[in-house]
């Protein structure tokens, strides 16, 4: 091999080299709207792009043309070819990011606006909510803790079937509501009992019979104490493993059932809970929580979103080898979802998944 092949190999190996780790750094960049960042970067991400012609043509063909224009002054050959593929892809590639920064600002109003009218709504007690029909999930990673993600679920919990353990919002009692009670603890009791083959009737109230038999003597237990159960046929029929019973609310006479003042400790109790050595065989990895407090227990619902879901968070950030990796918040309505997501765009510490 002359010193002219060598020198073409070197020339090539350059030459894509720079287009490469140039076409990699537009890539990187170009994902980032903050103006500052992407306007520095992408100088140098086209000074490495142009490099590639311009090494080409310099070496293999020193006699082309690439002629044009640049600011009033004729350029060619190979100083031509980078200057003007630098400079145009310069400009194209920040008129694209204006672009895309004004759609992705127009989206964030739009979006801004249907929360605020969301949380008025809820303030002046016109809390018009459309049940979700159909099941969707919202992902958010954890910055300081990348694998661990709060994941918003929509629709009715009879849908959900990929969640290990589902919590029950409890009272202090521990007394499950009845099979067709409009409830979260209602519906978990009735798809958790096993019902005749035939007449579809319930012939064992599973979930109620064992958290019963763990109640004896006991009628009433601290708040936030979390009672677990099997899932009866849950675990067939949604794949649950297990049902946390937390005490997020007590009843008083007269007044029915008020919550408790601390209700984000109940998120902290059940993952805990989902720690114990117990629980290592069913190797639960998510779990899922109802808006607790804000059925009949009547919390304010933004408040109290913003409570649990920050809670969580910051369970993980100080438990980074707990044992759950995904933590779902139910969202019923379409007002639950724009509130949960309010709080979550609202929370530097963790960001979306697209």
């Amino acid at each position: 091999m002359d010193v002219k092949d060598v020198a073409q190999n070197i020339i090539v190996a350059v030459a894509v080299s720079c287009l490469i780790l140039g076409l990699f750094s537009y890539y990187y960049y170009s994902k980032d709207t903050n103006r500052k960042n992407f306007n520095s970067a992408i100088v140098i991400t086209w000074l490495l792009i142009a490099i590639f012609p311009a090494f080409l043509i310099s070496f293999f063909f020193p006699s082309a043309q690439a002629d044009g224009s640049f600011m009033g002054f004729k350029v060619g050959g190979a100083f031509g070819a980078f200057i003007l593929t630098w400079y145009y892809g310069v400009k194209a590639s920040t008129k694209g990011i204006d672009t895309d920064k004004l759609r992705a600002d127009l989206d964030k109003l739009k979006r801004e606006r249907a929360q605020q009218t969301m949380m008025d709504n809820s303030k002046e007690g016109k809390r018009i909510a459309k049940p979700l029909a159909f099941k969707d999930i919202y992902r958010y990673k954890i910055k300081q803790v990348p694998s661990k993600e709060i994941r918003l679920i929509t629709g009715n919990i009879t849908q959900v079937d990929e969640v290990d353990i589902w919590v029950n919002s409890e009272n202090t009692n521990m007394q499950l509501a009845r099979f067709y009670d409009n409830s979260i603890s209602g519906i978990i009791r009735y798809l958790g009992a096993s019902r005749h083959k035939v007449s579809k009737m319930v012939d064992k109230d599973t979930i109620y019979e064992e958290l019963k038999a763990k109640l004896v003597g006991i009628l009433r237990v601290e708040s936030t104490a979390v009672i677990s159960t099997i899932a009866g046929e849950l675990e067939r029929s949604n794949n649950v493993k297990q049902v946390f019973h937390v005490a997020s609310s007590r009843g008083q006479p007269g007044h029915g059932y008020l919550p408790i003042e601390n209700i984000q400790d109940c998120i902290v109790s059940c993952l805990k809970e989902a720690e114990l050595a117990e629980y290592k065989e069913l190797n639960p990895k998510s779990i899922l929580f109802p808006l607790m407090g804000t059925g009949t227990a009547g919390r304010d619902l933004f408040q109290t979103a913003d409570l649990l879901i920050n809670t969580a968070v910051a369970y993980m950030e100080d438990n980074p080898d707990c044992q759950i990796d995904h933590v779902y918040f139910l969202n019923y309505t379409d007002l639950d979802l724009g509130l949960c997501q309010k709080v979550l765009d609202e929370q530097v510490r963790v960001t979306p998944i697209r």
